[in-house]
């Protein structure tokens, strides 16, 4: 007898036919790896995290020994696109919970490169991208080190640093470090801000705030681990002023696990090496640091004694791949975070933050405005701030002359009317950048007629320690011959550079009164001078 089909019966087919199909792709995956974790058992364990708990964990760990996470079971992760890996990356199930969060999916409103997708079209990824692609390598790092030093880390090691990874970022404002760069300038120098204390503070806001959060963590956390994970996030000095060990979190056995997040010593960790791949892959920077290089890098790495720690140690033979890795940042740096067409766009950002710090308001604590300005200060505040505050300026109604100036900046963005550059000096030692300030003062004084129409700005190429510190000095490397020791390599330069830049429509004349005024300075400072300005009478097509 045949059987009517509607269109009920058709889609019941279908998903009898989809789940056979899954089932035997189940037993595929078991047959060759042991593994399944697909959409459908990602499914089951983001249901089986969110159902009801009989008691609750955080009362439990007061009450009995606190649980062991298992970095071996594979049930414990979910699976996440590389991206740039061209592999999936490895995420525990329990951080679900904290990325489930307004807090950490704001990241995903907030550019990694700040201003600089004005000028690179695709540097159009965010921080949230990056803080899981940090996530994986620090899970990456501690599953090899686990694996090498039996007993010495467990897995609730592992999970506070692979949370620490995820969240290091969390702090970082509008345009990320732009945001940074319109404080200072707003606030004055004197003011402190760092995205890393912000990011401890967001991390803590969510586990004050969001109850799901801190009751799952607590199932194998505790305070001292909390603890640990800020610690992670922006260590302090190891010892304090009477030499005592100055960390809470972790004993001084365990001192090589503040080295893999953020590295107080050399500044090499995963945080610098997600962001060097990402960065460069995006952007068509060719260095030498690949996902095969970052895979060889990891399964090079130890941790030995010394000067009464464990430190982290690299194999000798990695020497040459530790340069690459400084020397790929410094490379960045040279062709795409400071070229020279970002800074125009930033100093037109910035200034529109400036403009409309007063005037514009966002929700609060209790959804109560305040005003950009508080925000710096307020963490609720400070959480609503995304890149899109600047579609918020740009459509504000408010006609008071400050933010009618600040529109005029975004309109500037976009219609690319920005200063043009005139001259660059190139590769200068030991630049001063207050000696700057007043060759151009000075200049200025003898030619009125300038003041307004020039911007001068100084950029500081080096390896993340700062100007004339070479990194790799810092690095140790195993010898099976001696203890873990630096390496003496060819030192590493770092230099600066001086931009001179011209109004929008400035004229052959105005810029060769700028170019008059570079080589005024070059003189001092001796470094090799070029002349970029090039006149803009025609419409661009």
């Amino acid at each position: 007898m045949a059987t009517n089909l509607t269109f009920d019966n058709c889609f019941v087919q279908i998903l009898d036919l989809n789940e056979t199909r899954l089932e035997a792709t189940q037993k595929r995956k078991v047959k060759m790896n042991g593994e399944v974790d697909d959409d459908h058992c990602f499914k089951e364990k983001r249901a089986k995290l969110e159902e009801p708990m009989d008691d609750d964990p955080c009362q439990a760990n007061q009450d009995q020994a606190r649980n062991v996470w298992d970095p071996d079971d594979n049930n414990n992760y979910f699976e996440h696109s590389g991206g740039v890996y061209q592999t999936f990356l490895l995420i525990p199930m329990i951080c679900r919970v904290i990325i489930d969060t307004p807090a950490f999916q704001r990241m995903d409103r907030i550019r990694q490169l700040g201003c600089c997708h004005f000028v690179y079209r695709q540097a159009t990824y965010t921080r949230f991208e990056h803080s899981l692609g940090v996530a994986d390598l620090a899970r990456r790092v501690m599953d090899h080190l686990r694996r090498h030093y039996k007993g010495l880390i467990d897995g609730n090691d592992e999970l506070c640093v692979i949370i620490a990874g995820l969240c290091h970022d969390m702090g970082h404002g509008p345009f990320s470090h732009t945001f940074e760069l319109f404080v200072k300038e707003h606030r004055g120098k004197k003011f402190h801000f760092r995205h890393e204390e912000k990011s401890i503070e967001v991390f803590k806001y969510i586990l004050n705030h969001e109850k799901n959060v801190k009751k799952w963590l607590s199932k194998y956390l505790d305070e001292k681990d909390f603890q640990f994970i800020c610690e992670l996030i922006d260590p302090p000095a190891f010892f304090d002023e009477e030499g005592n060990w100055n960390m809470k979190g972790r004993s001084q056995d365990k001192s090589f696990l503040y080295e893999i997040i953020s590295n107080r010593y050399s500044g090499l960790d995963v945080d610098k090496l997600d962001y060097i791949l990402r960065d460069s892959s995006h952007n068509v920077v060719a260095t030498g640091v690949n996902a095969a290089s970052i895979d060889y890098l990891i399964r090079g790495i130890r941790a030995e004694p010394y000067n009464n720690l464990r430190r982290l140690v690299c194999k000798e033979k990695l020497s040459p791949l530790m340069e690459n890795v400084f020397l790929a940042r410094q490379q960045l740096f040279q062709n795409v975070y400071y070229h020279k067409n970002v800074f125009p766009v930033e100093y037109e950002l910035i200034k529109a933050f400036c403009l409309a710090s007063k005037h514009l308001q966002v929700p609060g604590k209790d959804g109560k405005l305040i005003t950009l300005d508080d925000c710096i200060e307020n963490i609720e505040g400070y959480l609503s701030l995304t890149d899109d505050v600047l579609t918020v300026i740009k459509w504000s109604q408010d006609q008071h002359p400050d933010m009618i100036e600040a529109r005029k900046c975004i309109e500037n963005m976009e219609r690319r009317q920005l200063h043009t550059p005139v001259a660059i000096i190139r590769r200068i030692n030991d630049v001063d950048e207050d000696e700057v300030d007043n060759a151009v003062e000075r200049y200025l004084a003898k030619n009125p007629d300038l003041k307004g129409k020039v911007l001068v700005k100084c950029r500081h190429y080096h390896f993340g320690l700062g100007l004339n510190r070479d990194p790799t000095t810092k690095i140790l490397y195993d010898s099976s011959e001696s203890k873990p020791s630096p390496k003496n390599n060819s030192p590493l330069s770092t230099y600066s550079s001086i931009f001179f830049y011209g109004k929008h429509g400035t004229t052959r004349k105005e810029a060769e009164a700028i170019y008059r005024l570079a080589t005024t300075i070059n003189a001092e400072n001796h470094g090799d001078l070029a002349r970029v300005f090039k006149v803009q009478n025609n419409p661009r097509f």
